[in-house]
């Protein structure tokens, strides 16, 4: 690695994820109204009360679940037309949060929702009748009925950065799904975190890239996600092998994480349980750089202990 590459490794590392739960932490929805009816939305959008910009942050969230005020922003910026953008969609938020058509999440230092805010991440989904009223306007929506633990809520946030971005440079490239249920063999379905299924125009020849997304964040199930994740995805990859080229991204949290995940790979890269390469990238640099420039490559020695961790850009 040249010197320009070392000196971004070492800057990169003290990054942290704003999709991050301390041990006491709780998220909490601020919502004194938490639903909607479909007819109550109908009325609202008849009295000219939802917008163009309200109906396509609701497009949003029915496509990706869970997404913060960030990431919903970058999307209206590269979904509306240049007229309907603004510096900030607060007062859109406000109107839907108080219409039960939004929930609205933040995260409190404990288990009660009067203590201190811990962030400032501000995190929305739709109500169930919200989502209800989109959900067959939506190609794939996400599957409402899921019932997620705060730790997968945080792994939505993060899949979603990276889907939201990763549609905006590849438009018409590719097709990407959060949550998605695979079945492998006889066993019972299994939960990717997302899979982008990417066929770039100039290499129509190939086969797709098949890209499977592990969300891996600091918490206590952290290694039984891993392993039990990595290996269902591997499985997952042998089975599709004559559709699709499959990679393997773990989206971490920080480079430190990425170092403790490295110890638990493989000694032996010729381990034939292996079809595909694993990856690993984290949260904030996916804000600023595209996936295929922000992966790294690791590999460990026979104690168990990283021997590389190297950036790449991956060439599809």
């Amino acid at each position: 690695m040249d010197k320009a590459n070392q000196q971004t490794y070492k800057t990169l590392s003290v990054h942290s994820s704003p999709f991050h739960l301390e041990k006491d932490w709780k998220l909490f929805c601020e919502n004194k109204n938490k639903n909607c009816s479909q007819k109550e939305v109908d009325i609202l959008i008849a009295k000219e009360i939802l917008n163009t910009i309200d109906l396509e942050i609701m497009r949003i969230l029915a496509e990706y679940g869970y997404v913060n005020t960030y990431n919903i922003t970058y999307a209206l910026s590269a979904r509306l037309p240049d007229s309907y953008k603004k510096d900030s969609y607060q007062r859109n938020f406000r109107k839907m949060v108080r219409a039960g058509i939004l929930l609205k999440y933040c995260i409190h230092t404990n288990d009660s929702p009067t203590a201190p805010y811990a962030t400032p991440l501000r995190i929305y989904c739709l109500s169930p009748g919200a989502h209800a009223y989109m959900a067959p306007h939506i190609s794939v929506p996400f599957p409402k009925r899921l019932v997620l633990s705060q730790t997968c809520i945080l792994d939505c946030l993060a899949v979603s950065q990276l889907l939201i971005r990763f549609l905006d440079t590849y438009s018409g490239q590719c097709t990407a799904q959060p949550f998605i249920y695979r079945r492998i063999g006889s066993q019972r379905n299994i939960i990717f975190d997302g899979i982008i299924r990417f066929n770039p125009v100039a290499k129509m020849s190939q086969r797709p890239l098949q890209i499977i997304l592990i969300s891996i964040r600091d918490s206590s199930n952290i290694f039984t996600k891993y392993a039990s994740h990595v290996t269902a995805a591997q499985r997952v990859a042998a089975i599709d092998a004559k559709k699709y080229r499959t990679i393997i991204v773990i989206v971490t949290e920080s480079l430190n994480l990425i170092r403790i995940l490295v110890k638990h790979l493989p000694s032996s890269t010729d381990d034939k349980s292996f079809y595909s390469p694993v990856y690993f990238t984290f949260d904030s640099l996916l804000c600023t750089d595209t996936l295929f420039t922000s992966l790294f490559t690791a590999a460990s020695d026979d104690n168990g202990n990283a021997s590389t961790l190297e950036r790449i850009r991956f060439m599809t």
